[in-house]
This record gives C-alpha cells, structure tokens and sequence, in this order.
C-alpha cells in the first residue's frame, strides 16, 4: 500500500515545506514588521524536524531530500559537501543541490586562498546550486576575523537566481574582491529585489560609484554609518519603492538617502530602536516624501510627529505595540498612543489617509480590562469618525518563497 495518496509529488513538497518552514524566514517580497532574520539560521528543532521525514521510509526521503536541503549553512563541512556536489570524482547520491533555496555564508569560509590552492570550495559549493534565492554574509564573531588572511583575490559565481541579498559589511575581507566585495556580487545578482545591509564602513573603503539594481524593491539598512550611507546614494535603483530603517545612529543620514530616493519611496518603516525617540524622524519621512502611501512604525519607539502641511499621498498607516522597557511606569501606555492618534486624525494634514492597522499580539495586552477597553473603543472610534477603517492584523502573514521547488529524481 503507498504512503502517500495519489497527488502531484509537487504538493507533498509543499506540505511538507510548509510543516518544516520557521515562522521567522526571510521573505523576498515586503511584509510590515517582519522580524528580520537575515544573520540568523535556521533552529534545531527545524533540523531534527527535516532530517526525521527522510528516515520514515523511501518515499518520504525521496520528497523530503528537497526539503532538506531548502537551507544550505556553510561552515565547517566543506569537504563532505565539496564530495556530493556534481562534478567532483565520485559524486555521492543525495546531495539535491537544484534545491538550495538559501545559503548562509560565513567570511570565515571565504578567507582568501593563494592561486596555487585552486578555487574556493565555499565558491564552488554555492556556484553549484543553481535556484539559490537567498544569500546571506553574516557577523563574524569578535575577534573571529583577526585569525583569518585576506590577501588573495577572490572569484564570484554567477548569482542570477538570487532575489534576496543580506549583507554584513566587513572591511578585512572586502578588499579580495569577489564574493566578499558587495559590488562584485551585485553585478553577478542583477535580479536582487530585496536587499539588506549592515555593518560599518571605513573611510578607505572603496565601492564603485553608480552599482546598478535595477530590481531593487526592498532596502533595508541596518545601522549603517554616514559612510556606507553616502555610497549608497550614488547608486541607481529605480524600482526601489519601500525603505525599512532598522536603527539610525545619526538623523542627518537619513537626509542624504532621502534627498537621492524621495520622489520614489511608498512605503517606509521604522524598527525598534532607542534612537528613534531622540529626534523627529517621523516628520522628517512624511515631509520628505511626497509620495508616501504607507508608514508603518513601533508606536511606543517613535516620537509623534509635529507636521502642519498637507501630506496628500499617505493612505495606510500601520502601527505595531512592542514594549520599551524603558518607559517610565507612572506613564500610561494609552499616553503615547493617543499622542500619535492625535497627530494622524488631523484631516487637514492627512487627507486621504483610510487605513490604520494595528500589528502584532501586544494590542492584545494593551485592550485587556475595562478602562483599556474603553480607552481602545474612543481610539478606534476616533479614526472610524473620519472614514478611516482600524483593522488588527498578526505579523509575518507572507510566504517568503514563492511557487514550490520541483522534485529532482
């Protein structure tokens, strides 16, 4: 008797995708407040969970093989992997490398190697997936990089099938070029949609003026510097619709991106950062961008905005009720929130604004109890008098990948 019932192999793949996926994946596409996993991989119990399918029996390593090896961590196993990729000597059955969706590469892994050595196996191994999507440049540890040689060039794979790009800038290894030196990558990535960077650059650090993204959708900045942000505004993205700010340590950066990209930008969000409560950057988002259409923002990491003119674009507001810690008891919760209320019902200054949604489990707790009750009933009704729709709505609803892997026999 089969295992499983007659259906297309490609939907037990999906299945079982979908029961294996963390609720934390990277998403290519834009979702509001997603948490961001870029320098993260995946958990254990994911691993256990995946290994466990293709030890039920010999249907089930069959499909699961593909699901398996959906997440490709390269660390220190580089030879057992270098021996079942195509085209070593004596490939080994089992390696599903037309399924690698994701590849999390370590610097560690790309430390240069004189020519003599031959080729990069990390090089290799990512060079042989062919349907890679999501490539990842984590964090080194501390002190992690001072044991390693950067003295030799590197070579890049071609990377057409990535979409995703996350990227920790480090300036020991961008100097051997290739695949540690994010210019060369991005020409070899010409279909990267989303893109996030992180990380300090030096002042003598060199990165060519003018980089090309033509399918920029998603950026991402992750406390980057003046510096790397001055680069940036020297590059060409015009499809770039959505800006996610993850932490900003000096407000006049976000000046220099927003005077390069303002008459583009849809949609912003703003992370969860202590910084944010220093100045207001809020204004400075809606008066620089005349064509916002959505804000989303942590309502409780954000000072509200003090903004007279008319903002005629913005349509969707989404705010999102994580804690700080840091505020003072004696301040109601409710405070902040109708400050920010405050601001928003404002039809003279927001004309066409039509929706707020509310993101994340905390409203929960912030609804609880009668007085919270009745506080959330006069917010909402506040919003609802003016023709704006006040809707609830839990956070990383999308899909990261989109379609499903095929079955490789």
């Amino acid at each position: 008797m089969a295992v499983f019932p007659r259906l297309p192999i490609e939907l037990w793949i999906h299945v079982l995708d979908l029961a294996t996926r963390p609720s934390d994946e990277p998403n290519i596409c834009y979702v509001p407040f997603d948490i961001n996993p870029s320098f993260q991989t995946c958990s254990s119990s994911e691993t256990r969970t995946r290994s466990a399918i293709v030890l039920v029996c010999k249907q089930w390593r069959a499909i699961g093989l593909c699901v398996l090896y959906r997440d490709l961590f390269i660390r220190d196993n580089l030879h057992s992997l270098m021996h079942t990729i195509p085209g070593s000597s004596q490939p080994k059955p089992g390696f599903r490398n037309s399924c690698v969706r994701r590849v999390i590469l370590p610097y560690t892994q790309t430390a240069a190697r004189p020519p003599s050595a031959g080729p990069c196996p990390a090089v290799m191994i990512l060079e042989a997936c062919p349907n890679v999507e999501v490539l990842v440049r984590p964090q080194c540890k501390p002190g992690e990089m001072f044991r390693l040689q950067f003295d030799h060039p590197m070579s890049t794979p071609s990377l057409l099938s990535v979409r995703r790009l996350d990227w920790w800038h480090d300036h020991f290894a961008y100097r051997t070029g290739g695949i540690n030196y994010l210019p060369d990558v991005i020409h070899q990535a010409p279909n990267i949609e989303y893109l996030t960077l992180a990380g300090d650059m030096l002042p003598n650090t060199f990165i060519h003026r003018g980089l090309e993204l033509p399918k920029l959708k998603v950026l991402r900045l992750r406390g980057v510097n003046p510096i790397y942000i001055r680069h940036i505004t020297t590059w060409h993205f015009p499809s770039l619709t959505h800006v996610v700010l993850e932490s900003l340590y000096q407000s006049f950066t976000f000046s220099l991106l927003r005077d390069a990209i303002a008459r583009q930008i849809e949609c912003v969000e703003l992370g969860r950062h202590m910084h944010f409560l220093t100045f207001d950057l809020l204004s400075m988002i809606i008066s620089g961008c005349p064509n916002l259409r959505e804000l989303n923002f942590y309502v409780f990491f954000a000072l509200p905005p003090l903004i007279t003119d008319a903002h005629t674009a913005l349509q969707r507001l989404g705010l999102h009720a994580a804690p700080n810690v840091s505020m003072e008891e004696r301040i109601s919760p409710w405070q902040e929130i109708w400050a920010h209320a405050r601001a928003f019902t404002n039809r003279e200054t927001f004309p066409s604004l039509s929706e707020v949604v509310l993101y994340g489990k905390y409203w929960d707790n912030l609804i609880h109890g009668l007085q919270a009750e009745d506080e959330f009933h006069n917010f909402k009704h506040s919003f609802e008098a003016l023709g704006i729709s006040v809707t609830m709505q839990q956070v990383g609803a999308m899909s990261s990948f989109d379609g499903v892997c095929k079955f490789v026999c």
